[in-house]
């Protein structure tokens, strides 16, 4: 059994309709997915240092200490691989908007990611106080986060820009990938037009489950005044939970998340 964490997201409209949204952050272990993972994941790209290159200033030397010895961003970074590592999320929900006649709901977010990288560590003293650096995703260890749609299928939702990531001279990393979501939405029209709705958003890790990579969900910002200026939408609450299940993988073979 896995960990699911489930954001949940409650929005209303002008109306005073109200929109449930529930984030699920899901753990997924898939033996047959590596294609899938090529060609559509959070992050996407090549690696950008080139190492033939010779330092000519201290922040050219570290890099070179960092990304051109055994650096190997496909192995998860922590030293003790019996160990997890964690990775902090949190969705900073930008604007949104609800289609009433499709019943689907489209979000754009800040999708801010932490975790600590035990091999991407330096002594700041050996390089003139450089503290941190700002570094290409792609040159590094991700957490291989899917999106999925709001019913589970072998579709995968996303549009996410590639981020530059702040990594600081302990090891950790930042990254704060701009994204674009859409979810399906159950509305019910009994008090009509005072509609209540609920959506749901997952997001699943392809291949490493929950001993491998542990999820800490902070809540949204879905309930800020910031973003709650919609003409038709009020968001009117957010929260987190998690829980195990189960269900088939695509290759009829158990799949637990």
């Amino acid at each position: 059994m896995e960990t699911v964490t489930t954001i949940r997201i409650s929005f209303s409209c002008v109306e005073i309709v109200e929109v449930h949204i529930c984030l699920l952050i899901i753990t997924v272990k898939m033996k047959y997915i590596l294609l899938i993972l090529a060609a559509a994941s959070l992050f996407e790209g090549i690696a950008s240092y080139k190492c033939e290159v010779d330092p000519g200033t201290t922040d050219a030397r570290l890099r070179k200490k960092l990304f051109c010895g055994k650096y190997d961003k496909s192995e998860r970074p922590v030293k003790n691989h019996n160990s997890p590592i964690t990775v902090y999320a949190h969705m900073d929900l930008q604007n949104f908007d609800f289609n009433e006649s499709l019943q689907k709901l489209f979000l754009n977010v800040w999708f801010a990611l932490r975790w600590k990288d035990e091999y991407l560590t330096w002594n700041a003293m050996e390089y003139d106080k450089i503290e941190q650096i700002v570094i290409d995703s792609e040159d590094i260890w991700l957490p291989d986060l899917m999106p999925y749609s709001s019913y589970f299928s072998n579709n995968l939702d996303t549009s996410c820009t590639t981020p530059k990531c702040q990594l600081e001279s302990d090891g950790t990393v930042k990254c704060v990938p701009a994204c674009e979501y859409h979810s399906i939405c159950e509305s019910d029209f009994t008090n009509w037009p005072f509609d209540r709705a609920n959506c749901t958003l997952r997001f699943g890790m392809w291949v490493e489950d929950s001993n491998q990579v542990n999820f800490v969900v902070n809540s949204t910002n879905a309930g800020a005044n910031d973003v709650n200026t919609h003409n038709q939408w009020k968001i009117v609450s957010s929260g987190v939970k998690t829980h195990d299940t189960k269900m088939p993988s695509p290759t009829n073979e158990n799949t637990t998340y």
